[in-house]
Protein backbone atom coordinates (compact mmCIF):
# COMPACT_ATOMS: atom_id res chain seq x y z
CA UNK A 1 0.00 0.00 0.00
CA UNK A 2 1.16 3.56 -0.70
CA UNK A 3 0.09 6.77 0.99
CA UNK A 4 -0.38 8.90 -2.11
CA UNK A 5 -3.53 10.98 -2.41
CA UNK A 6 -5.23 12.08 -5.63
CA UNK A 7 -7.88 14.75 -5.11
CA UNK A 8 -10.43 15.71 -7.80
CA UNK A 9 -12.41 18.94 -7.52
CA UNK A 10 -15.66 18.49 -9.43
CA UNK A 11 -17.51 15.53 -10.82
CA UNK A 12 -19.83 15.02 -13.81
CA UNK A 13 -18.02 13.93 -17.00
CA UNK A 14 -14.44 15.18 -16.55
CA UNK A 15 -13.95 14.61 -12.85
CA UNK A 16 -15.43 11.12 -12.68
CA UNK A 17 -13.62 10.08 -15.86
CA UNK A 18 -10.31 11.22 -14.38
CA UNK A 19 -10.90 9.49 -11.08
CA UNK A 20 -12.05 6.23 -12.66
CA UNK A 21 -9.06 6.09 -15.01
CA UNK A 22 -6.68 6.82 -12.14
CA UNK A 23 -8.14 3.93 -10.20
CA UNK A 24 -7.85 1.55 -13.16
CA UNK A 25 -4.18 2.49 -13.39
CA UNK A 26 -3.45 2.37 -9.66
CA UNK A 27 -5.34 0.19 -7.23
CA UNK A 28 -3.68 1.48 -4.08
CA UNK A 29 -3.64 5.29 -4.21
CA UNK A 30 -6.33 7.07 -2.19
CA UNK A 31 -8.68 8.99 -4.52
CA UNK A 32 -11.16 11.57 -3.28
CA UNK A 33 -13.73 13.64 -5.22
CA UNK A 34 -15.26 16.87 -3.90
CA UNK A 35 -18.42 18.06 -5.64
CA UNK A 36 -20.38 21.13 -4.55
CA UNK A 37 -23.63 19.90 -6.16
CA UNK A 38 -26.08 17.17 -5.23
CA UNK A 39 -25.05 14.73 -7.99
CA UNK A 40 -21.70 13.27 -8.89
CA UNK A 41 -22.36 12.05 -12.43
CA UNK A 42 -25.27 12.87 -14.72
CA UNK A 43 -26.16 13.37 -18.39
CA UNK A 44 -25.94 17.13 -18.87
CA UNK A 45 -26.70 16.79 -22.57
CA UNK A 46 -29.81 14.77 -21.76
CA UNK A 47 -31.47 17.54 -19.76
CA UNK A 48 -33.55 18.99 -22.65
CA UNK A 49 -34.94 15.53 -23.35
CA UNK A 50 -36.03 15.14 -19.75
CA UNK A 51 -37.84 18.48 -20.02
CA UNK A 52 -39.55 17.36 -23.24
CA UNK A 53 -40.67 14.09 -21.65
CA UNK A 54 -38.64 11.86 -23.97
CA UNK A 55 -36.66 10.84 -20.88
CA UNK A 56 -39.48 10.03 -18.51
CA UNK A 57 -37.80 9.95 -15.12
CA UNK A 58 -35.14 12.04 -13.42
CA UNK A 59 -33.20 8.97 -12.28
CA UNK A 60 -32.49 8.07 -15.92
CA UNK A 61 -30.19 11.11 -16.04
CA UNK A 62 -28.02 9.83 -13.19
CA UNK A 63 -25.04 7.69 -14.20
CA UNK A 64 -23.46 7.12 -10.79
CA UNK A 65 -24.16 7.86 -7.16
CA UNK A 66 -21.47 8.15 -4.47
CA UNK A 67 -22.41 4.64 -3.38
CA UNK A 68 -22.11 3.06 -6.83
CA UNK A 69 -18.88 4.94 -7.49
CA UNK A 70 -17.45 3.67 -4.23
CA UNK A 71 -18.47 0.09 -5.09
CA UNK A 72 -17.09 0.22 -8.63
CA UNK A 73 -13.86 2.10 -8.01
CA UNK A 74 -13.23 2.36 -4.28
CA UNK A 75 -13.29 6.13 -4.62
CA UNK A 76 -14.82 8.32 -1.91
CA UNK A 77 -17.18 11.04 -3.15
CA UNK A 78 -18.14 13.98 -0.97
CA UNK A 79 -21.20 15.82 -2.32
CA UNK A 80 -22.12 19.37 -1.32
CA UNK A 81 -18.53 20.06 -0.40
CA UNK A 82 -17.14 23.27 -1.86
CA UNK A 83 -13.42 23.84 -2.24
CA UNK A 84 -12.82 27.45 -1.24
CA UNK A 85 -9.05 27.63 -1.67
CA UNK A 86 -6.09 25.78 -3.12
CA UNK A 87 -2.77 26.11 -1.31
CA UNK A 88 -0.20 24.83 -3.83
CA UNK A 89 2.82 25.60 -1.66
CA UNK A 90 1.42 23.32 1.06
CA UNK A 91 -0.33 20.95 -1.37
CA UNK A 92 -3.61 21.34 0.50
CA UNK A 93 -7.16 22.40 -0.29
CA UNK A 94 -9.59 24.20 1.99
CA UNK A 95 -13.05 22.59 1.93
CA UNK A 96 -16.42 23.79 3.24
CA UNK A 97 -19.21 21.29 3.91
CA UNK A 98 -22.21 23.27 2.65
CA UNK A 99 -24.89 21.64 4.81
CA UNK A 100 -23.10 22.14 8.13
CA UNK A 101 -20.64 24.93 7.40
CA UNK A 102 -17.83 22.77 8.77
CA UNK A 103 -14.41 23.58 7.31
CA UNK A 104 -11.23 21.55 7.05
CA UNK A 105 -8.13 21.07 4.97
CA UNK A 106 -7.20 18.04 2.89
CA UNK A 107 -3.72 17.23 1.57
CA UNK A 108 -3.03 16.03 -1.94
CA UNK A 109 -0.14 14.69 -3.96
CA UNK A 110 -1.89 15.23 -7.30
CA UNK A 111 -4.82 17.59 -7.79
CA UNK A 112 -7.26 17.56 -10.73
CA UNK A 113 -9.48 20.59 -11.35
CA UNK A 114 -12.80 19.70 -12.95
CA UNK A 115 -14.70 22.78 -11.81
CA UNK A 116 -16.74 23.02 -15.00
CA UNK A 117 -18.70 26.07 -16.11
CA UNK A 118 -21.77 28.04 -15.12
CA UNK A 119 -24.59 29.59 -17.16
CA UNK A 120 -24.12 33.20 -18.15
CA UNK A 121 -26.85 35.39 -16.63
CA UNK A 122 -26.75 38.95 -18.00
CA UNK A 123 -27.64 42.05 -16.02
CA UNK A 124 -31.05 42.76 -17.52
CA UNK A 125 -33.90 44.57 -15.79
CA UNK A 126 -36.34 42.00 -14.42
CA UNK A 127 -33.92 39.08 -14.59
CA UNK A 128 -34.78 38.19 -10.99
CA UNK A 129 -38.44 37.45 -11.80
CA UNK A 130 -39.74 33.96 -11.12
CA UNK A 131 -39.93 31.40 -13.93
CA UNK A 132 -36.84 32.70 -15.69
CA UNK A 133 -34.59 29.65 -15.79
CA UNK A 134 -31.13 28.55 -16.81
CA UNK A 135 -30.29 24.94 -17.68
CA UNK A 136 -27.09 23.38 -16.41
CA UNK A 137 -27.89 20.86 -13.68
CA UNK A 138 -30.43 18.14 -12.96
CA UNK A 139 -32.06 20.50 -10.46
CA UNK A 140 -32.46 23.11 -13.21
CA UNK A 141 -34.18 20.56 -15.47
CA UNK A 142 -36.47 19.35 -12.68
CA UNK A 143 -37.48 22.94 -11.87
CA UNK A 144 -38.34 23.69 -15.50
CA UNK A 145 -40.35 20.50 -15.95
CA UNK A 146 -42.17 21.05 -12.65
CA UNK A 147 -43.01 24.58 -13.77
CA UNK A 148 -44.50 23.23 -17.01
CA UNK A 149 -46.48 20.47 -15.29
CA UNK A 150 -47.83 22.57 -12.41
CA UNK A 151 -48.27 26.07 -13.84
CA UNK A 152 -49.18 25.05 -17.41
CA UNK A 153 -47.49 28.01 -19.14
CA UNK A 154 -48.65 28.80 -22.66
CA UNK A 155 -45.95 31.11 -24.02
CA UNK A 156 -42.24 30.39 -23.68
CA UNK A 157 -39.30 32.50 -24.78
CA UNK A 158 -35.88 30.96 -25.33
CA UNK A 159 -33.09 33.53 -25.25
CA UNK A 160 -30.09 32.36 -27.25
CA UNK A 161 -29.97 30.42 -30.50
CA UNK A 162 -27.01 28.10 -29.93
CA UNK A 163 -27.16 24.31 -29.80
CA UNK A 164 -28.74 24.10 -26.34
CA UNK A 165 -31.17 26.90 -27.17
CA UNK A 166 -32.44 25.01 -30.22
CA UNK A 167 -32.72 21.78 -28.26
CA UNK A 168 -34.77 23.64 -25.66
CA UNK A 169 -37.05 25.03 -28.37
CA UNK A 170 -37.78 21.46 -29.44
CA UNK A 171 -38.35 20.38 -25.83
CA UNK A 172 -40.88 23.17 -25.23
CA UNK A 173 -42.66 22.46 -28.51
CA UNK A 174 -43.04 18.86 -27.34
CA UNK A 175 -44.74 20.21 -24.23
CA UNK A 176 -47.25 22.08 -26.46
CA UNK A 177 -46.01 25.60 -25.69
CA UNK A 178 -45.90 28.43 -28.17
CA UNK A 179 -42.21 29.28 -28.45
CA UNK A 180 -40.38 32.46 -29.42
CA UNK A 181 -36.64 32.25 -29.98
CA UNK A 182 -34.67 35.48 -29.48
CA UNK A 183 -31.08 35.72 -30.75
CA UNK A 184 -28.95 38.85 -30.52
CA UNK A 185 -26.74 37.89 -33.48
CA UNK A 186 -27.92 37.98 -37.09
CA UNK A 187 -28.18 34.18 -37.29
CA UNK A 188 -28.86 31.12 -35.17
CA UNK A 189 -26.09 28.60 -34.48
CA UNK A 190 -23.19 31.08 -34.35
CA UNK A 191 -20.50 28.43 -34.92
CA UNK A 192 -22.11 27.41 -38.22
CA UNK A 193 -22.04 29.25 -41.53
CA UNK A 194 -25.06 31.37 -42.33
CA UNK A 195 -26.67 29.23 -45.01
CA UNK A 196 -26.72 26.11 -42.82
CA UNK A 197 -28.09 28.10 -39.89
CA UNK A 198 -30.73 29.64 -42.16
CA UNK A 199 -31.99 26.16 -43.10
CA UNK A 200 -32.42 25.34 -39.41
CA UNK A 201 -34.19 28.66 -38.85
CA UNK A 202 -36.59 28.00 -41.73
CA UNK A 203 -37.40 24.57 -40.29
CA UNK A 204 -38.19 26.05 -36.87
CA UNK A 205 -40.50 28.61 -38.46
CA UNK A 206 -42.29 25.79 -40.27
CA UNK A 207 -42.83 24.23 -36.83
CA UNK A 208 -44.54 27.39 -35.63
CA UNK A 209 -41.62 28.98 -33.77
CA UNK A 210 -41.30 32.76 -33.89
CA UNK A 211 -37.62 33.44 -34.57
CA UNK A 212 -36.21 36.89 -33.88
CA UNK A 213 -32.57 37.36 -34.92
CA UNK A 214 -30.55 40.57 -34.58
CA UNK A 215 -32.67 41.29 -31.53
CA UNK A 216 -31.53 41.00 -27.92
CA UNK A 217 -33.55 41.26 -24.73
CA UNK A 218 -33.89 44.69 -23.13
CA UNK A 219 -36.24 44.02 -20.22
CA UNK A 220 -38.27 41.30 -18.52
CA UNK A 221 -41.65 42.44 -17.23
CA UNK A 222 -43.84 40.74 -14.64
CA UNK A 223 -45.13 40.80 -11.10
CA UNK A 224 -44.83 38.80 -7.89
CA UNK A 225 -46.26 35.73 -9.65
CA UNK A 226 -43.47 35.71 -12.23
CA UNK A 227 -42.42 36.87 -15.67
CA UNK A 228 -45.17 38.02 -18.05
CA UNK A 229 -43.47 39.64 -21.04
CA UNK A 230 -40.10 39.96 -22.72
CA UNK A 231 -39.22 43.33 -24.25
CA UNK A 232 -36.66 43.16 -27.05
CA UNK A 233 -34.08 45.79 -27.98
CA UNK A 234 -36.23 46.72 -30.97
CA UNK A 235 -39.14 47.48 -28.63
CA UNK A 236 -41.24 44.39 -29.40
CA UNK A 237 -43.12 42.93 -26.43
CA UNK A 238 -43.55 39.15 -26.34
CA UNK A 239 -45.92 37.26 -24.05
CA UNK A 240 -43.93 34.93 -21.83
CA UNK A 241 -44.89 33.00 -18.74
CA UNK A 242 -41.74 30.87 -19.00
CA UNK A 243 -38.25 32.01 -20.08
CA UNK A 244 -35.18 29.89 -20.72
CA UNK A 245 -31.84 31.69 -20.74
CA UNK A 246 -29.48 29.92 -23.11
CA UNK A 247 -26.99 32.70 -23.76
CA UNK A 248 -23.91 30.61 -23.09
CA UNK A 249 -21.68 29.51 -20.24
CA UNK A 250 -18.58 30.82 -18.50
CA UNK A 251 -15.76 28.62 -17.15
CA UNK A 252 -15.36 28.34 -13.39
CA UNK A 253 -11.75 29.45 -13.08
CA UNK A 254 -11.81 31.72 -10.03
CA UNK A 255 -10.47 29.00 -7.74
CA UNK A 256 -7.57 28.27 -10.09
CA UNK A 257 -6.80 31.92 -10.71
CA UNK A 258 -6.68 32.67 -6.99
CA UNK A 259 -4.15 29.85 -6.61
CA UNK A 260 -1.86 31.44 -9.18
CA UNK A 261 -2.66 28.97 -11.95
CA UNK A 262 -2.22 30.49 -15.40
CA UNK A 263 -5.23 31.10 -17.65
CA UNK A 264 -4.99 30.87 -21.42
CA UNK A 265 -6.17 33.31 -24.09
CA UNK A 266 -9.63 31.70 -23.96
CA UNK A 267 -9.85 32.69 -20.27
CA UNK A 268 -9.96 29.03 -19.33
CA UNK A 269 -7.20 27.20 -17.46
CA UNK A 270 -4.13 26.81 -19.66
CA UNK A 271 -3.19 23.14 -19.91
CA UNK A 272 -0.65 21.25 -21.98
CA UNK A 273 -1.37 18.01 -23.83
CA UNK A 274 -0.92 16.06 -20.59
CA UNK A 275 -3.58 18.33 -19.04
CA UNK A 276 -0.96 19.78 -16.68
CA UNK A 277 -1.40 23.38 -15.56
CA UNK A 278 1.29 25.96 -14.86
CA UNK A 279 1.49 24.74 -11.25
CA UNK A 280 3.26 21.47 -10.60
CA UNK A 281 1.07 18.46 -9.76
CA UNK A 282 -2.15 20.30 -10.62
CA UNK A 283 -4.15 19.27 -13.69
CA UNK A 284 -7.24 20.79 -15.33
CA UNK A 285 -9.93 18.96 -17.29
CA UNK A 286 -13.38 19.54 -18.77
CA UNK A 287 -15.24 22.79 -19.24
CA UNK A 288 -12.80 24.79 -17.10
CA UNK A 289 -9.79 23.84 -19.24
CA UNK A 290 -8.63 24.82 -22.69
CA UNK A 291 -7.85 22.46 -25.57
CA UNK A 292 -5.86 22.89 -28.77
CA UNK A 293 -7.39 22.82 -32.23
CA UNK A 294 -5.99 20.02 -34.36
CA UNK A 295 -5.90 22.11 -37.53
CA UNK A 296 -4.58 25.41 -36.20
CA UNK A 297 -2.74 24.26 -33.05
CA UNK A 298 -4.26 27.29 -31.34
CA UNK A 299 -5.85 27.18 -27.87
CA UNK A 300 -9.64 26.86 -28.00
CA UNK A 301 -12.45 26.29 -25.54
CA UNK A 302 -14.56 23.22 -26.31
CA UNK A 303 -17.08 22.73 -23.48
CA UNK A 304 -18.52 19.40 -24.63
CA UNK A 305 -19.11 16.17 -22.72
CA UNK A 306 -17.11 14.18 -25.26
CA UNK A 307 -14.08 16.43 -24.78
CA UNK A 308 -14.47 16.40 -20.99
CA UNK A 309 -14.34 12.61 -20.93
CA UNK A 310 -11.14 12.57 -22.98
CA UNK A 311 -9.54 15.26 -20.81
CA UNK A 312 -10.37 13.23 -17.71
CA UNK A 313 -9.02 9.98 -19.09
CA UNK A 314 -5.70 11.60 -20.05
CA UNK A 315 -5.25 13.36 -16.70
CA UNK A 316 -6.32 10.28 -14.77
CA UNK A 317 -3.59 8.26 -16.44
CA UNK A 318 -0.90 10.90 -15.95
CA UNK A 319 -1.51 11.45 -12.23
CA UNK A 320 -0.59 7.80 -11.66
CA UNK A 321 2.80 8.21 -13.32
CA UNK A 322 1.95 7.02 -16.79
CA UNK A 323 2.23 9.13 -19.95
CA UNK A 324 -0.79 10.09 -22.04
CA UNK A 325 -1.58 13.06 -24.28
CA UNK A 326 -4.76 14.75 -25.42
CA UNK A 327 -4.35 15.34 -29.14
CA UNK A 328 -6.89 18.16 -29.49
CA UNK A 329 -10.32 18.96 -30.86
CA UNK A 330 -11.97 19.73 -34.19
CA UNK A 331 -15.09 21.40 -32.80
CA UNK A 332 -17.21 18.44 -33.86
CA UNK A 333 -20.78 18.78 -32.63
CA UNK A 334 -24.32 17.77 -33.51
CA UNK A 335 -27.81 18.76 -32.37
CA UNK A 336 -31.34 17.60 -33.03
CA UNK A 337 -33.57 20.43 -34.24
CA UNK A 338 -37.10 18.98 -34.40
CA UNK A 339 -37.11 16.80 -37.55
CA UNK A 340 -33.57 17.75 -38.57
CA UNK A 341 -30.07 17.18 -37.29
CA UNK A 342 -27.37 19.80 -37.76
CA UNK A 343 -23.67 19.02 -37.35
CA UNK A 344 -20.21 20.39 -38.05
CA UNK A 345 -16.53 19.51 -37.74
CA UNK A 346 -13.29 21.33 -38.42
CA UNK A 347 -13.18 24.99 -39.42
CA UNK A 348 -16.12 26.96 -40.77
CA UNK A 349 -15.82 29.25 -43.80
CA UNK A 350 -15.38 32.40 -41.73
CA UNK A 351 -12.59 30.87 -39.68
CA UNK A 352 -10.74 29.68 -42.76
CA UNK A 353 -11.02 33.00 -44.57
CA UNK A 354 -9.87 34.91 -41.48
CA UNK A 355 -6.71 32.81 -41.58
CA UNK A 356 -6.15 33.96 -45.16
CA UNK A 357 -6.18 30.44 -46.60
CA UNK A 358 -7.23 29.79 -50.19
CA UNK A 359 -10.27 27.54 -50.01
CA UNK A 360 -12.47 25.42 -52.22
CA UNK A 361 -16.07 25.23 -51.05
CA UNK A 362 -18.86 23.04 -52.35
CA UNK A 363 -22.46 22.19 -51.47
CA UNK A 364 -24.19 18.93 -52.27
CA UNK A 365 -27.69 17.62 -51.49
CA UNK A 366 -27.63 13.86 -52.14
CA UNK A 367 -30.14 11.39 -50.72
CA UNK A 368 -29.38 9.72 -47.41
CA UNK A 369 -30.12 6.30 -48.93
CA UNK A 370 -31.02 4.77 -52.26
CA UNK A 371 -34.15 6.21 -53.89
CA UNK A 372 -35.54 2.75 -54.63
CA UNK A 373 -35.85 2.11 -50.89
CA UNK A 374 -38.75 4.11 -49.39
CA UNK A 375 -38.24 7.20 -47.30
CA UNK A 376 -35.07 8.71 -48.69
CA UNK A 377 -34.40 12.37 -47.87
CA UNK A 378 -31.79 14.93 -48.83
CA UNK A 379 -28.60 15.47 -46.86
CA UNK A 380 -26.98 18.88 -47.28
CA UNK A 381 -23.19 18.92 -46.92
CA UNK A 382 -20.97 21.98 -47.11
CA UNK A 383 -17.35 20.96 -47.66
CA UNK A 384 -14.37 23.24 -47.07
CA UNK A 385 -10.95 22.27 -48.40
CA UNK A 386 -7.52 23.83 -48.81
CA UNK A 387 -7.35 25.02 -52.42
CA UNK A 388 -3.61 24.34 -52.62
CA UNK A 389 -3.37 20.72 -51.53
CA UNK A 390 -7.01 19.58 -51.30
CA UNK A 391 -6.77 18.83 -47.59
CA UNK A 392 -10.18 18.65 -45.92
CA UNK A 393 -10.57 21.53 -43.46
CA UNK A 394 -14.22 21.44 -42.44
CA UNK A 395 -17.71 20.18 -43.10
CA UNK A 396 -21.22 21.19 -42.08
CA UNK A 397 -24.28 19.02 -42.52
CA UNK A 398 -28.03 19.27 -42.08
CA UNK A 399 -30.76 16.76 -42.83
CA UNK A 400 -33.27 14.38 -41.32
CA UNK A 401 -31.27 11.14 -41.23
CA UNK A 402 -27.71 9.89 -41.34
CA UNK A 403 -26.13 13.17 -40.31
CA UNK A 404 -24.36 11.67 -37.32
CA UNK A 405 -22.45 9.00 -39.21
CA UNK A 406 -21.47 11.36 -42.03
CA UNK A 407 -20.10 14.07 -39.75
CA UNK A 408 -18.12 11.38 -37.93
CA UNK A 409 -16.59 10.21 -41.21
CA UNK A 410 -15.66 13.80 -42.03
CA UNK A 411 -14.12 14.29 -38.57
CA UNK A 412 -12.12 11.09 -38.97
CA UNK A 413 -10.92 12.24 -42.39
CA UNK A 414 -9.76 15.61 -41.03
CA UNK A 415 -8.00 13.88 -38.13
CA UNK A 416 -6.21 11.65 -40.62
CA UNK A 417 -5.10 14.58 -42.80
CA UNK A 418 -7.06 13.29 -45.78
CA UNK A 419 -7.82 15.25 -48.92
CA UNK A 420 -11.25 15.60 -50.47
CA UNK A 421 -10.02 13.28 -53.20
CA UNK A 422 -9.30 10.64 -50.57
CA UNK A 423 -12.96 10.66 -49.51
CA UNK A 424 -13.96 8.94 -52.74
CA UNK A 425 -11.73 5.98 -51.88
CA UNK A 426 -12.99 5.40 -48.35
CA UNK A 427 -14.70 2.00 -48.34
CA UNK A 428 -18.01 2.90 -46.68
CA UNK A 429 -20.85 0.48 -46.03
CA UNK A 430 -23.57 0.30 -48.66
CA UNK A 431 -27.06 -1.19 -48.68
CA UNK A 432 -30.25 0.50 -49.97
CA UNK A 433 -31.80 1.15 -46.51
CA UNK A 434 -28.66 2.95 -45.31
CA UNK A 435 -26.87 4.68 -48.16
CA UNK A 436 -26.73 5.20 -51.91
CA UNK A 437 -23.95 3.37 -53.75
CA UNK A 438 -22.13 6.72 -53.73
CA UNK A 439 -22.54 7.86 -50.15
CA UNK A 440 -23.13 11.60 -49.57
CA UNK A 441 -19.60 11.83 -48.13
CA UNK A 442 -18.16 10.47 -51.38
CA UNK A 443 -20.30 12.87 -53.41
CA UNK A 444 -19.06 15.80 -51.33
CA UNK A 445 -15.47 14.73 -51.91
CA UNK A 446 -15.89 14.23 -55.65
CA UNK A 447 -17.61 17.57 -56.22
CA UNK A 448 -14.95 19.48 -54.29
CA UNK A 449 -12.15 17.60 -56.05
CA UNK A 450 -13.71 18.44 -59.44
CA UNK A 451 -13.29 22.10 -58.58
CA UNK A 452 -9.69 21.64 -57.50
CA UNK A 453 -8.87 19.72 -60.71
CA UNK A 454 -10.37 22.44 -62.88
CA UNK A 455 -13.22 20.27 -64.16
CA UNK A 456 -15.60 22.70 -62.53
CA UNK A 457 -15.44 26.38 -61.65
CA UNK A 458 -17.94 27.22 -58.94
CA UNK A 459 -19.60 30.30 -57.55
CA UNK A 460 -20.97 30.65 -54.03
CA UNK A 461 -24.41 32.07 -53.19
CA UNK A 462 -23.21 35.41 -51.83
CA UNK A 463 -20.97 36.15 -54.83
CA UNK A 464 -23.79 35.27 -57.22
CA UNK A 465 -26.13 37.61 -55.35
CA UNK A 466 -23.57 40.42 -55.55
CA UNK A 467 -23.05 39.90 -59.29
CA UNK A 468 -26.80 39.89 -59.90
CA UNK A 469 -27.20 43.09 -57.88
CA UNK A 470 -24.66 45.01 -59.96
CA UNK A 471 -25.69 43.36 -63.27
CA UNK A 472 -22.10 42.80 -64.31
CA UNK A 473 -22.82 41.19 -67.68
CA UNK A 474 -22.74 37.51 -66.73
CA UNK A 475 -25.55 35.38 -68.10
CA UNK A 476 -27.37 33.30 -65.51
CA UNK A 477 -28.59 30.06 -67.08
CA UNK A 478 -31.29 27.86 -65.55
CA UNK A 479 -31.02 24.28 -66.84
CA UNK A 480 -33.96 22.76 -64.97
CA UNK A 481 -37.23 21.75 -66.59
CA UNK A 482 -39.54 24.43 -67.95
CA UNK A 483 -42.05 23.62 -65.18
CA UNK A 484 -39.43 24.15 -62.50
CA UNK A 485 -38.34 27.39 -64.14
CA UNK A 486 -41.91 28.63 -64.23
CA UNK A 487 -42.41 27.79 -60.54
CA UNK A 488 -39.62 30.19 -59.58
CA UNK A 489 -36.20 31.15 -60.90
CA UNK A 490 -33.42 33.64 -60.33
CA UNK A 491 -34.29 37.11 -61.52
CA UNK A 492 -33.08 37.75 -65.07
CA UNK A 493 -32.14 34.13 -65.74
CA UNK A 494 -32.54 32.54 -69.16
CA UNK A 495 -33.69 28.96 -69.56
CA UNK A 496 -32.36 26.01 -71.55
CA UNK A 497 -33.07 22.53 -70.23
CA UNK A 498 -29.85 20.55 -69.78
CA UNK A 499 -31.11 17.74 -72.00
CA UNK A 500 -31.70 20.25 -74.83
CA UNK A 501 -28.38 22.04 -74.46
CA UNK A 502 -26.42 20.02 -77.01
CA UNK A 503 -29.18 20.41 -79.59
CA UNK A 504 -29.30 24.18 -79.02
CA UNK A 505 -25.53 24.43 -79.43
CA UNK A 506 -25.50 22.33 -82.58
CA UNK A 507 -28.31 24.43 -84.04
CA UNK A 508 -26.58 27.66 -82.98
CA UNK A 509 -29.99 29.09 -82.15
CA UNK A 510 -30.68 32.50 -80.65
CA UNK A 511 -30.28 31.36 -77.04
CA UNK A 512 -26.81 30.00 -77.70
CA UNK A 513 -25.74 33.14 -79.52
CA UNK A 514 -26.80 35.17 -76.48
CA UNK A 515 -24.78 32.89 -74.22
CA UNK A 516 -21.63 33.81 -76.14
CA UNK A 517 -22.19 37.56 -75.76
CA UNK A 518 -21.96 37.73 -71.98
CA UNK A 519 -18.84 38.10 -69.84
CA UNK A 520 -19.38 34.56 -68.69
CA UNK A 521 -22.04 32.00 -67.90
CA UNK A 522 -23.28 31.07 -64.43
CA UNK A 523 -25.28 27.84 -64.56
CA UNK A 524 -27.66 26.60 -61.90
CA UNK A 525 -30.27 23.95 -61.20
CA UNK A 526 -31.95 22.83 -57.98
CA UNK A 527 -29.00 21.05 -56.32
CA UNK A 528 -25.98 21.54 -58.58
CA UNK A 529 -25.98 18.13 -60.31
CA UNK A 530 -27.69 19.02 -63.58
CA UNK A 531 -25.87 22.34 -63.73
CA UNK A 532 -22.54 20.50 -63.38
CA UNK A 533 -23.49 18.35 -66.35
CA UNK A 534 -24.44 21.47 -68.30
CA UNK A 535 -21.14 23.15 -67.38
CA UNK A 536 -19.17 20.20 -68.71
CA UNK A 537 -21.15 20.29 -71.98
CA UNK A 538 -20.47 24.00 -72.40
CA UNK A 539 -16.79 23.77 -71.45
CA UNK A 540 -16.23 20.81 -73.76
CA UNK A 541 -17.88 22.75 -76.59
CA UNK A 542 -15.48 25.66 -76.16
CA UNK A 543 -17.46 28.10 -74.04
CA UNK A 544 -15.25 30.22 -71.78
CA UNK A 545 -15.69 31.41 -68.18
CA UNK A 546 -18.40 28.91 -67.26
CA UNK A 547 -19.19 28.59 -63.56
CA UNK A 548 -21.50 26.30 -61.64
CA UNK A 549 -23.65 27.67 -58.81
CA UNK A 550 -22.62 25.07 -56.23
CA UNK A 551 -25.53 23.58 -54.34
CA UNK A 552 -28.10 25.21 -56.64
CA UNK A 553 -31.33 26.81 -55.53
CA UNK A 554 -31.35 24.60 -52.44
CA UNK A 555 -28.61 26.95 -51.14
CA UNK A 556 -30.24 30.17 -52.35
CA UNK A 557 -31.75 32.22 -49.51
CA UNK A 558 -32.50 35.48 -51.34
CA UNK A 559 -35.83 34.80 -53.05
CA UNK A 560 -36.85 33.87 -56.61
CA UNK A 561 -38.97 35.32 -59.41
CA UNK A 562 -42.26 33.66 -60.34
CA UNK A 563 -43.20 34.97 -63.80
CA UNK A 564 -46.37 34.90 -65.79
CA UNK A 565 -46.62 31.89 -68.11
CA UNK A 566 -46.10 34.07 -71.20
CA UNK A 567 -42.72 35.15 -69.84
CA UNK A 568 -41.38 31.66 -69.24
CA UNK A 569 -39.53 31.29 -72.55
CA UNK A 570 -37.79 34.67 -72.33
CA UNK A 571 -34.12 35.05 -71.57
CA UNK A 572 -32.20 37.93 -70.09
CA UNK A 573 -28.61 39.03 -69.48
CA UNK A 574 -27.87 40.26 -65.92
Amino acid sequence: MNNKKIVVIGGVAAGTSAAAKARRCDEDTEILIFERGRHISYATCGLPYYISGVIAHEDRLIFNTPETFKTKYNIEVKLQHEVGEILPERKEIHVIELETGQQRRYPYDKLILATGARPFVPRIEGIQLRHIHVLRTVEDAVNIRNCIETRHPRHAVVVGGGLIGLEMVEALLAQKLHVTLVEKLDQLLPSFDWEIAHTAETHLKEKGVDVLCSNGVKTFKGDESGVKRVVTESGEEIDADLVILSIGIRPNVQLAEAAGIQLGPTRTIAANRRMETSVEDIYAVGDCAESRHMLTDEPVWAPLGSVANKHGRVAGENVTGRTAEFKGVLGTCIAKVCDLAVARTGLNEKEVRERGDEVAISYVHPADHTHCYPGSAAVTIKTIADAKDGRLLGAQLIGSRGIDKRVDVMATAIYGGMTVGDLFHVDLAYAPPFSPAKDPVLVAGVVTENELKGDLNTILPLELKQRMDIKDGHIVLDVRTLEEFAAGHLEGAMHIHVDELRTCIDAADKSVRKLKKGKGIIVYCQTGIRSYRACRILMNRGFQNVRNFTGGLACWKYGVTRPETKEVNKYAVV
